[in-house]
């Protein structure tokens, strides 16, 4: 079963966010290698912050072990942004991209060389064995970081420093150098976010602290990248899309900085836990037969030390084997032998003296029975000895001064009882998370931890486990989860509720406007929008509609008067013909058959009209209409009209064209309209033209 803590619960809100961005990616209208990368990056996110989520283990009550999948994830997020980068830069050259994948074809499978080891090893989160995995993302942003630096200073020659001056100096319609400026601001915040574990490490900062900030880094680089893409790349995005992940982004900010405000107490918490043991010794006893039914109890008594001789074992990297006077059960197997560990866990075993057995000192054992008093790798504690007939005691110590000062003991008895005495507490002590006491079968399984104030307790689980942050993170986490929780439902509530319906009420009617708009600009006037809604929009679309009505009216209205003046017109040109002679008739003829030379030269043109006619032909437009007029009857107008028609009909009679490309060609931009004249002027429609062409 998950538990999901304050952080959990963030990290959840997180992949919501990417989910959306990625549905986002998925519907743009760029297609090629920007988006294809672009989602290989928001993929690794999604990889990484799922893994997180599961991995119950180092932010919350609960241990489940998915943190292994953590680093490849991050290994694969990295990777696909240096890819997006280098393509939105336009680093594109042969050179270039031969040499990142000569390096990518060295250093990866190094690389998980190092994670096959690190997991086959058992290995703690924070042990140094993962701690090898975090150089290469670290090279790899830095890498960028620098790449993208060069490519801006290359066009600006402005230093990547000055951050707001190169912003400035460049140009407001390079819209890949924009990309590429965001991107090198995210690339710098990977190069921050990769150096936080050595932050949490060299710093006093509390763990929930460094992690927070962690998160926040990353969630400003998921936002970097995503306005990038979209703004620069892609120019465009779903409006309902911008105004959710924009809600969402100021929520878990808000959130976030809320949660952080609360560790202010820490210190004071941890100080508790440190001094119930210091006050207080811890007895486990057996409470059970048998190793897969073993029951341990364990409770806090007045402390209680024993005593030890002098004996001062040696530091050794392999540890130090002592041979018990007595048989000691554990987990219901019996044990002659203990071997201690300078990283402070003691391992019982069997044999004869011989050869001690080696462990690594590099992380405490998750595979093994230990028991555990502490364990810091590599700190290299002396520790006394004494072994009676009915108990063995190890006191560990440490310098102080000029004398050395007994710091935790173990006491051993036959019956299987353990007692666990402490004078001080390292800082960093664990056998799977920092400052965790107890003991476990070494059946590899996920640790789950107890509070200290649970004491007494029985537990039939294969281990009796205490960390000494465990109470602290259990009252941060029940004063913030109901706040994380609010922000988890709040962002599904804006995914799932509020973003349909932003969608419904402003996207869709500002598409359907969109549409009329292009109808009418390509003059089909026969459409009008359907939009219900009592609003503005509902208002727009009604103006919308009346406009097309005016505009349909006002063209059947120029249509009536153009025909009774060409009827008017037909009148005195023939009249006037008369009274020519044959020199002006002749003249004239040349004249009519250079303007429908003119006309049938620009037939396809859909912006040619009487104005570009006139020009052509090298008179002003009231030369050419009075010219026309006494020659053909016709207005200028109805002229070219006439002859696209006879145009389109020609085309439709010889089946040379569809009844759209006869208009087209013939410069008719309406299909509708282009019917309509067509069937006036022959009595015939275009598609019944066209069914009887052979």
């Amino acid at each position: 079963m998950l538990y999901f803590s304050h952080f959990s619960l963030m990290n959840l809100a997180s992949l919501l966010l990417i989910t959306v961005a990625l549905a986002e990616v998925w519907r743009s209208t760029t297609v090629g290698p920007a988006r294809r990368r672009m989602l290989a990056f928001l993929s690794g996110c999604a990889l990484y912050v799922g893994a997180v989520v599961l991995d119950t283990g180092t932010y919350s009550l609960g241990s489940l072990p998915f943190f292994e999948f953590e680093y490849p994830a991050i290994f694969f997020e990295i990777l696909a942004f240096v890819e997006l980068s280098r393509h939105v830069a336009g680093v594109d050259n042969k050179r270039h991209v031969l040499a990142t994948r000569v390096f990518a074809a060295i250093v990866v499978p190094i690389w998980l060389y190092f994670y096959y080891i690190a997991v086959s090893s058992n290995a703690a989160y924070d042990s140094a064995a993962y701690h090898l995995l975090l150089p290469l993302p670290v090279l790899l942003s830095s890498y960028t970081f620098l790449l993208l630096g060069a490519v801006l200073f290359k066009k600006t020659r402005v230093l990547p420093v000055f951050l707001l001056s190169l912003w400035k100096a460049l140009p407001a319609d390079d819209f890949r150098s924009k990309a590429t400026y965001y991107l090198f601001l995210a690339a710098g915040l990977f190069v921050f976010g990769a150096l936080m574990p050595a932050l949490n490490v060299n710093t006093s900062l509390p763990q929930e602290m460094t992690y927070g900030l962690y998160y926040i880094n990353n969630l400003v680089i998921l936002g970097l990248v995503v306005v990038g893409f979209f703004k620069y790349v892609e120019r465009r995005a779903c409006l309902a899309t911008k105004i959710t992940i924009g809600m969402t982004v100021i929520l878990m900010s808000v959130a976030t900085s809320v949660i952080l405000l609360f560790h202010e107490e820490q210190a004071e918490l941890a100080l508790e836990d440190v001094a119930l043991l210091q006050q207080s010794s811890i007895i486990i006893t057996p409470a059970g037969i048998g190793r897969d039914n073993s029951r341990y109890q364990a409770e806090a008594t007045p402390a209680s030390w024993a005593d030890t001789t002098a004996l001062n074992h040696t530091t050794e990297k392999e540890g130090v084997a002592l041979d018990l006077p007595f048989s000691f059960p554990f987990y219901g197997q019996n044990y002659n032998r203990l071997h201690i560990l300078p990283s402070g866990q003691v391992v019982p075993f069997n044999g004869s003296i011989g050869p001690k057995p080696v462990y690594s000192n590099i992380q405490c054992l998750r595979d093994k029975p230990p028991i555990a008093p502490f364990c810091v790798p590599g700190a290299g504690y002396k520790f006394q000895s004494s072994l009676q007939a009915d108990q063995a005691v190890i006191t560990w110590t440490q310098s102080k001064g000029n004398r050395p000062a007994d710091i935790m003991q173990l006491v051993i008895r036959p019956d299987g009882s353990i007692r666990l005495n402490y004078r001080d507490v390292p800082v960093m002590g664990s056998v799977v998370r920092d400052t965790s006491i107890g003991i476990h079968n070494g059946v590899k399984l996920a640790l789950r931890t107890q509070l200290l104030s649970a004491l007494p307790l029985v537990t039939s689980q294969p281990m009796v486990w205490f960390d000494l942050n465990l109470g602290r993170r259990a009252i941060v986490h029940e004063k913030l989860w109901p706040l994380a929780a609010y922000m988890v439902f709040t962002i599904l509530a804006v995914i799932m509720f509020i973003r349909p319906y932003l969608v419904q009420r402003i996207v869709t009617p500002l598409n359907t406007l969109s549409t009329g708009l292009t109808k009418v600009d390509s003059g089909n006037l026969d459409s009008k929008l359907s939009l219900d809604t009592q609003d503005e929009f509902g208002d727009l679309a009604a103006g919308f509609n009346g406009m097309i009505a005016s505009l349909e009216l006002a063209r059947e209205r120029a249509d009536e008067q153009t025909e009774l003046l060409e009827t008017e017109l037909t009148r005195r040109t023939i009249t006037a013909a008369s009274m020519d002679g044959d020199e002006i008739l002749s003249k004239d003829q040349t004249f009519e058959q250079k303007i429908k030379k003119v006309i049938t030269q620009n037939m396809g043109n859909f912006n040619f009209q009487v104005a570009e006619l006139a020009e052509d032909m090298g008179m002003s437009t009231r030369q050419l209409h009075r010219k026309v007029v006494d020659l053909t009857a016709e207005t200028p107008a109805a002229l070219i009209r006439a002859l696209r028609l006879e145009h389109a009909y020609q085309l439709l009679a010889n089946n040379a064209a569809n009844i759209s490309q006869a208009a087209h060609r013939s410069g008719f931009k309406d299909v509708s309209y282009f019917s309509k004249r067509f069937q006036q002027r022959f009595t015939i429609s275009p598609k019944e033209l066209k069914a009887k062409a052979p």
